[in-house]
């Protein structure tokens, strides 16, 4: 009987733990936050400042697209005012019921501290969302800074995707292929690496290596940021003088 609910306990646990590697989830308690399976454990992770992770997309996204995301909800205040939103100049923040609400601004649209409203990012110089993030129509095409993504025109806007581990992207193809078939796609040979971690990519600082299961995996930072080597985190680029893609 002992050795049954014994087995039955570490079978409990394995099911707790078992995730599929590199799988990617919302975390429940923060949506600026998410869970990432590395070596059959789910690992807490942050995304940059000013965005919330989305769960449809498996990234995180600017704040803007995710109506349900509002980290500021549950922070006090005093007053029924609208203030800026220090991390994201197309959001800002309302007072309601001694609490902060974080609310966005119409597409095109920034907020204005002086006008207390949304007003057009023509008006608001020092406000200046990604605008290579644009697209028109449907389709897919090669990410410029990684032969291992691709990228897809969603609603107006580009959204990053990551081909199969051992795969890459084909622009004649229009699809992921064999890295064997794509002999200009070399992703990074020195690839062996020890223990968990994140670490700058030598070569582009809007992106990271993290190590799975002895090998690194190269990520994209979201639009507008870096990796910061000193938090182990993506950051706004104001915060990285030394970034300067």
């Amino acid at each position: 009987m002992m050795f049954v609910t014994a087995f039955l306990l570490n079978f409990a646990v394995l099911a707790i733990k078992a995730c599929n590697e590199s799988e990617l989830v919302e975390d429940p308690d923060d949506c600026t936050r998410y869970k990432q399976c590395v070596n059959g454990e789910y690992v807490s992770r942050s995304c940059a400042l000013g965005t919330g992770f989305s769960q449809s997309g498996g990234y995180c996204d600017h704040l803007y697209n995710l109506p349900n995301c509002n980290p500021d909800s549950g922070k006090e205040c005093t007053g029924n005012g609208l203030e800026e939103d220090p991390d994201d100049c197309t959001r800002y923040r309302e007072c309601v019921n001694g609490e902060y609400v974080s609310r966005s601004c119409a597409p095109g649209t920034g907020f204005s501290q002086s006008l207390g409203d949304c007003d057009q990012l023509s008006n608001l110089p020092s406000c200046n969302p990604d605008s290579s993030n644009k697209c028109t129509g449907p389709g897919l095409e090669e990410d410029p800074d990684d032969c291992t993504r691709y990228r897809e025109c969603v609603n107006g806007e580009y959204v990053s995707r990551s081909c199969a581990p051992g795969t890459g992207f084909s622009q004649s193809l229009g699809d992921c292929d064999q890295i064997s078939n794509l002999p200009s796609c070399n992703p990074d040979s020195s690839n062996e690496c020890t223990g968990p971690g994140l670490e700058e990519d030598p070569d582009d600082c809007t992106r990271y290596r993290e190590c799975v299961n002895g090998e690194f995996i190269t990520r994209s930072c979201p639009p507008g940021t870096g990796f910061n080597p000193s938090n182990g985190n993506c950051d706004y680029l104001y915060n990285l003088p030394s970034c300067n893609p």
